[in-house]
């Protein structure tokens, strides 16, 4: 499960729900339909130190989303506060890569 802030247009979120939606069935012919292998992809997870610099690399294979939480607008509040939203992703699995120490 990854949390984001969800940009101002959305992009963020939206590229997410367009992957799952993608994902789905095509039942009138008016969605491209994606081929196997645009439907998974890499991804990469660096911890950092306390220093910025990455420690430890997650690398995970065959990914795709699952769940995509969705995003709650509320036209009473006057501040812009910043919109997290959490997607959850399924893979087959994974590497971790301890970087070496340096000073």
């Amino acid at each position: 499960m990854v949390g984001f802030a969800v940009d101002e247009n959305m992009k963020n979120w939206l590229e997410i729900h367009n992957w799952i939606r993608d994902l789905g069935v095509n039942y009138n012919n008016s969605i491209e339909v994606l081929n196997e292998n645009q439907k998974i992809c890499s991804a990469y997870l660096l911890i950092m130190n306390s220093a910025y610099r990455p420690q430890i690399a997650v690398k995970f294979r065959n990914v795709y989303p699952t769940i995509l939480t969705g995003l709650d607008f509320d036209s009473s509040v006057t501040d812009s506060d910043v919109m997290i939203a959490t997607a959850t992703f399924a893979y087959t699995h994974y590497e971790i890569e301890v970087f070496e120490n340096t000073p």
